[in-house]
């Protein structure tokens, strides 16, 4: 994939990228979301070849450095053992490098 400067996440990324920032595991997210492993493993590799980094620790680095993530700011949280969402979803996020 060619870089560029302007880098489109989509609504589930987002949502995977928050989540894993809040340490949840693939196991974890996949069985709330209703998703499998792999198709979580293929999000986050899609994440990272987004991000341009190597590993979930650049993610989450990255993240907070273009202001996708902010201390205090979730997506989503968990309790009952179920995601729930914020009332405010975005289909989209435009990021600049």
């Amino acid at each position: 994939m060619k870089f560029q400067k302007t880098t489109k996440l989509t609504a589930r990324e987002l949502e995977i990228l928050n989540l894993l920032s809040q340490e949840f595991s693939t196991k974890e997210i996949a069985q709330n979301l209703n998703l499998s492993c792999s198709t979580i493993e293929s999000h986050r590799r899609n994440l990272l070849i987004k991000m341009q980094v190597r590993n979930v620790a650049g993610l989450i680095r990255r993240s907070f450095e273009v202001g996708i993530l902010s201390v205090g700011k979730n997506i989503h949280t968990i309790g009952s053992n179920n995601f729930q969402q914020a009332s405010t979803r975005t289909s989209g996020m435009t990021v600049n490098f």
